[in-house]
């Protein structure tokens, strides 16, 4: 027999090639079929996440992105497939949701994962570098600050010592664009001659793949770069949740047995369908923190309705959707609640002021140390402390680690709850006619002025 030669072909009949795309997964309408199973662990307390990401620990909750994480994962582990993976898709599409409640609790059971966000301090290169040295045998001294030449030895130390490939993760790429370290003017460089070094020889490159995660718009500036140095890789588009996937994350906490014993939760026919119609019907906005948000609030009432036996039907959500549903409407929200918590701070533009703080004037969001908030509002000293505690009740304003698998929480530390809130704040702040954006708009003019 011929090497490589089956004794045996599939052939299709003329007018039947659509089953040649027939697959069991299709077939038992359940994407995941096949791929390892989630770990056993307990559930969390909540079945929604509000505007908040999904972590690992809420892989349970994480419905609607089934036939995604599916392709993800087979072009992770397909044999011979490229080392690089670019990841992609608009802001708050799910990205980091679904590799960190979606993808990583299945990878890891074949694969080493790791998965980090790029640390402006220390840039892609020493971030990736961090993170090998973090996972490095025993026998090695682990120190993040090695050579570029001493990154493929080190990866391929993680795979020796364990066994199994190693995937990084490697978050909130973009960044390198949008939250420059201004003492690293050649970090893209730098760090396309880490990837060089990992993966360009491919006899000796490590076994596992390296996904790079990033916003759409940024594609062609890495497409580019990449292209310049002849790097491997591979294209992986996240769509927005289509209705399908809608439906699926509406009804997923009250269909398995599991989680209808532990939420109570149950829900009218149809609701579903109507919630995933009236979504659609925006077609430029974040579908999936927005409906997070929704269900997180449809919950809550529901709860406060029938506490052992909350019930989603058309009337409690009638009521939220006249109220408004898109992020827009829940900035609004939230602004108004927290002029009731904190009226001083809302109608002085200091609320506000706070906001775009965190963001960047690329209408990105913005990192901030406790130490930089004190600083700014050295003349607020008094009100800071209770201003950013409401925030962080009302979702507006969160500790970056609990958006993270990585990092432990740190309360010196604040961000937007969601980058997709970044360019409407900036667009309320400079819109303002708040005392304090006044005051702001006559002191930048007459630095201009002066200059």
């Amino acid at each position: 027999m011929e090497a490589g030669y089956l004794p045996w072909a599939l052939s299709v009949r003329a007018g039947a090639e659509a089953v040649s795309g027939w697959s069991l997964p299709e077939a038992a309408e359940n994407p995941l079929f096949g791929l390892p199973p989630l770990p056993p662990g307990d559930l969390p307390a909540q079945p929604f996440r509000n505007i908040l990401w999904f972590r690992r620990e809420d892989a349970p909750l994480f419905f609607g992105r089934g036939y995604d994480i599916r392709a993800l994962y087979q072009r992770i582990t397909a044999p011979g497939a490229a080392p690089i993976v670019l990841y992609y898709g608009q802001s708050g599409v799910g990205k980091s949701s679904l590799l960190a409640a979606g993808l990583l609790p299945r990878l890891e059971q074949v694969h080493t994962v790791v998965y980090t966000r790029r640390d402006q301090a220390l840039g892609l290169t020493g971030t990736l570098a961090a993170m090998l040295a973090a996972n490095l045998p025993g026998s090695f001294e682990a120190s993040w600050k090695v050579s570029t030449a001493d990154l493929p030895f080190h990866w391929r130390a993680i795979e020796a010592e364990t066994g199994k490939p190693l995937t990084v993760i490697l978050d909130q790429v973009e960044e390198v664009y949008t939250r420059p370290n201004e003492t690293m003017p050649s970090e893209m460089d730098a760090f396309l001659a880490a990837l060089v070094a990992l993966f360009a020889d491919s006899t000796a490159r490590p076994q596992g793949r390296l996904i790079l995660s990033f916003r759409k718009e940024y594609l062609a500036d890495i497409e580019s770069v990449m292209d310049a140095c002849h790097l491997p890789r591979t294209r992986v588009f996240l769509q927005r949740l289509d209705r399908r996937g809608i439906i699926e994350a509406v009804t997923g906490p009250a269909r398995s047995e599991r989680q209808r014993q532990h939420f109570g939760l149950s829900m009218e026919d149809g609701l579903a369908a109507e919630i995933a119609d009236d979504l659609l019907a925006a077609p430029s906005s974040a579908v999936a923190p927005t409906l997070q948000i929704l269900l997180s609030k449809l919950w809550e009432q529901a709860k406060a309705r029938a506490y052992d036996h909350p019930h989603f039907d058309r009337t409690l959500y009638h009521d939220l959707r006249r109220k408004g549903l898109l992020l827009n409407d829940f900035l609004d929200q939230q602004l108004a609640t927290l002029r009731t918590r904190q009226p001083a701070a809302v109608e002085s533009g200091l609320a506000l002021d706070l906001l775009a703080f965190h963001t960047t004037p690329l209408g990105t969001a913005e990192q901030r140390t406790l130490a930089e908030l004190r600083t700014m509002y050295a003349h607020q000293s008094m009100t800071l402390d209770g201003l950013l505690a409401a925030c962080r009740d009302l979702y507006l304003l969160i500790d970056p680690a609990e958006n993270r698998p990585d990092a432990v929480p740190d309360a010196r530390i604040t961000r937007l709850a969601h980058d997709t809130l970044a360019p409407l704040v900036r667009h309320r702040f400079e819109e303002s006619d708040a005392p304090g954006q006044r005051a702001r708009r006559i002191l930048e003019s007459r630095e201009a002025n002066n200059d």
